[in-house]
């Protein structure tokens, strides 16, 4: 049912003017009293600026669900997580933070772009197919679960030029 919902929502939304199809996934929603969504957070501003600078060639798309962070500029719907995945099927790239997400769009075979930071190498649970960002500088990985100044400043590294440099690399290759 849920494929048949995403095949649905995909034929009334899709638009061919746009280069390619891209899901987003840009929320880091705190779960627990102590994890590490702050430290794996790239910022809100951060994504809304990179949505600015592609929203006219390529066509976005967010899940919505719990206290997720709109972002202006792309579609979006509310969905369980496995209604998600089934939508991710139906597009052409994923990008996002490090979290489910990236092990969803590997188990479907979905090239994508995931920020890693510097709170976990991507090399421990990344996946060779992807572009992962990771910041490895004086700390990596902390793989703390409390905010730290080591992860802020990986976020703060990772600017927006250069996440659209790797977004430009996946989408043209």
């Amino acid at each position: 049912k849920t494929i048949l919902n995403a095949k649905k929502w995909w034929n009334e939304k899709n638009n061919s003017e746009y280069k390619k199809i891209i899901f987003i996934e840009p929320s880091r929603i705190k779960t627990t009293k102590n994890n590490a969504s702050e430290n794996r957070d790239w910022g809100i501003k951060k994504w809304q600026s990179f949505i600015n600078t592609f929203k006219n060639d390529y066509f976005f798309i967010q899940s919505i669900f719990r206290d997720s962070e709109l972002i202006d500029g792309v579609y979006n719907f509310k969905s369980s997580f496995r209604e998600a995945c089934a939508v991710i099927t139906l597009c052409d790239y994923i990008i996002g933070g490090e979290g489910g997400f990236t092990h969803a769009s590997a188990a479907l075979n979905k090239k994508g772009l995931f920020i890693y930071g510097g709170f976990i190498d991507p090399k421990i649970i990344g996946y060779p197919f992807h572009k992962n960002v990771y910041i490895d500088i004086d700390g990596s990985p902390c793989g703390m679960k409390v905010k730290c100044s080591h992860c802020e400043k990986c976020n703060e590294i990772m600017t927006v030029e250069m996440i659209s440099k790797y977004f430009l690399e996946m989408v043209t290759n």
